[in-house]
């Protein structure tokens, strides 16, 4: 995101934000110690997509919770038993095959409160909360493309036709298929390639299929948002 203009993101929106098993890329977000280092490198990405975000624009963000766990039961090479529940927040120790014990504070199978903990860090490190929306998701287990329907109304909401969406979490490109298809822009960021090429698959084939708004992207007015 350092490479973006500042004040040039009309919204920024990601979806689930839930790192999967074997993400397997190197300073991915999702490995700290504790829920507070977590947090903080996700404030850190905030900072930049302030920087990035004009001053009418909006950020829209749907944070996973999980549940604090012991991380044990480890062979030698490292695996866990097939029985252990690992949180996002113990994932490192798996990685590294050490047994750990839930952060301090924190009692095993207690609800980390993943999505508070962010929503005041981000209030004091100068961001506004405005609102707070359950997701009723009858399906607990991540998906792997996130529902269109989910990213929709922030894009209709926070962002005018032809302005530009940021999804500094891009995974398999849905921010950006539900852009064109509503006529705005975007920029994704994603670490994994294979995900990369994953998005790029997808937005190729709904700009065949016709899916964008193609008098958007040769105006370069920004209409006011639906």
């Amino acid at each position: 995101m350092r490479i973006h203009r500042t004040q040039s993101v009309a919204a920024f929106a990601t979806g689930y934000h839930h790192l999967p098993d074997g993400y397997g890329m190197a300073g991915q977000i999702g490995l700290e110690e504790t829920p507070a280092e977590f947090v903080g490198r996700l404030v850190e990405v905030f900072r930049e997509v302030r920087r990035v975000l004009r001053n009418d624009g909006t950020a829209w963000v749907n944070m996973g919770d999980t549940y604090a766990s012991i991380a044990g039961g480890y062979a030698p090479g490292g695996s866990a038993g097939k029985h252990d529940m690992v949180s996002q927040a113990t994932r490192g120790a798996v990685l590294r095959g050490k047994r750990r014990s839930p952060p301090i504070g924190l009692k095993q199978k207690d609800l980390m409160g993943i999505p508070w903990r962010l929503a005041f860090a981000l209030q004091d490190d100068g961001w506004y909360l405005r609102q707070d929306i359950i997701w009723h998701k009858p399906n607990p287990m991540p998906e792997s493309t996130i529902p269109p329907d989910l990213i929709r109304p922030c894009i209709l909401a926070g962002a005018p036709l032809g302005g530009i969406v940021l999804d500094p979490f891009g995974g398999s490109g849905t921010t950006a298929v539900v852009a064109m298809q509503e006529g705005r822009k975007s920029i994704l960021c994603e670490l994994n390639p294979e995900y990369s090429a994953m998005a790029e698959r997808r937005i190729a084939a709904a700009w065949l299929d016709g899916a964008a708004k193609m008098d958007v992207f040769r105006d370069t007015v920004q209409h006011p948002a639906a």
